[in-house]
């Protein structure tokens, strides 16, 4: 799950800058190529939010659910119960009854575009100290 999710944003992200550079004549330079690489490498690993652990006992859960002890675990409970009950009431007949969230709001389009939309209104708002905490949850 974790080596996926960010192997997969780093490649999007490395892939997307060769792309505007070959096509749009759009060139970054190495460091602004590994900042985004890192940064988005951490940031698909968010919508594995979903997946919590057990929060009594501080273990288990998605890597980014582990982050940050039983802190993240809860905020991961959370966003797994509520990404189960909006599956739940958004659900087709024969879409299957779930007894997890994991792999349901949190990889969507819709999400992974709020998030976009996040971070970068963060780091425009914070400057570099916001991209540092949004680069801190990368394990």
């Amino acid at each position: 799950m974790g080596p996926s999710h960010a192997l997969s944003g780093a490649a999007v992200w490395l892939g997307g800058s060769w792309a505007m550079a070959f096509f749009a004549d759009y060139h970054q330079t190495p460091l602004e190529i590994a900042v985004g690489t890192a940064v988005c490498a951490g940031g698909a690993l968010l919508p594995d939010l979903d997946l919590s652990g057990r929060v009594t006992s501080g273990q288990g859960g998605a890597t980014v659910a582990d982050t940050f002890g039983r802190v993240s675990l809860f905020a991961a409970e959370v966003v797994e119960k509520f990404s189960l009950t909006v599956y739940d009431l958004t659900r087709l007949k024969h879409d299957p009854h779930r007894h997890n969230g994991h792999r349901t709001l949190t990889h969507t389009l819709p999400f992974a575009a709020a998030m976009g939309a996040l971070t970068t209104w963060a780091a425009g708002q914070g400057g570099k100290w916001a991209v540092v905490g949004i680069m801190f949850h990368i394990k």
